[in-house]
């Protein structure tokens, strides 16, 4: 099992004990916290739990495009304002599930015709599928084994069968501390493995083409139908 606390915490380790105290079943993901365990489903922007939006948010979030941009808003709000390398990270994959999306457009539209449903202006689209890509978890500590301090990992991703650990590599390197503890971590999670991703140059231009290569499964899913709006913010 991983359990992990993510975003802006201020203790990781308190935060890990206090999800530990919590009752059995209280597992997932949630809006701070995910339990990985097996036939864990795989964490996606469509997981209900994560962006936990009220009634009003419901209400005031219509159509792909405006919950696409929800989406992005509460990524970047769960990362500091001075991780300049991450949240440049967590926009430019959000923009890259939407580009990988319209290329494979055509796809998309044949699978919801072979189901009898409309490809145009109907309810999903094939844009919906957008919120089938996997879930950049951003800015996690995750649990160690007895009295070990948690481990940071700038983002992760949970496939349903594997957890990948990425690293932003900028210009400076790991140092030896950081080096065990990453070790470690993957010698107590056996379902994890870790990544590097190089922070471009300019800021922007992320090879993500790279980061796909990475995942024991697509970034969207092969089959099923595309769950849009209600799903994500019913949880």
């Amino acid at each position: 099992m991983i359990s992990l606390v993510y975003g802006i915490i201020e203790s990781p380790s308190a935060a890990l004990a206090r999800e530990a105290a919590r009752p059995a079943g209280n597992g997932g993901l949630g809006p701070m916290a995910a339990t990985i365990a097996g036939g864990t489903p795989a964490f996606r922007l469509n997981s209900p739990g994560w962006i936990n939006a009220g009634p009003d948010i419901v209400q005031g979030v219509a159509g792909t495009q405006a919950l696409t941009e929800y989406c992005r808003a509460r990524l970047l709000n769960r990362v500091s304002v001075f991780a300049l390398a991450l949240r440049s990270f967590l926009s430019a994959y959000v923009d890259f599930a939407v580009a990988e999306v319209e290329r494979r457009r055509d796809e998309l539209e044949a699978r919801l015709r072979a189901l009898g449903l409309p490809a145009d202006d109907g309810f999903p689209t094939y844009r919906d599928w957008v919120f089938s890509a996997l879930l950049p978890v951003p800015q996690v500590h995750v649990a160690m084994p007895g009295d070990a301090d948690p481990v940071a990992v700038d983002v992760l991703f949970w496939t349903g069968r594997s957890a990948l650990a990425l690293t932003l590599e900028g210009r400076t390197m790991p140092t030896p501390r950081q080096r065990r503890a990453q070790e470690a971590m993957l010698a107590a999670h056996p379902a994890m493995k870790a990544a590097t991703l190089a922070v471009p140059a300019d800021g922007h231009s992320w090879a993500l083409c790279e980061l796909a290569g990475h995942f024991d499964g697509a970034l969207l899913p092969d089959t099923g139908l595309p769950f849009g709006p209600y799903r994500i913010l019913a949880g």
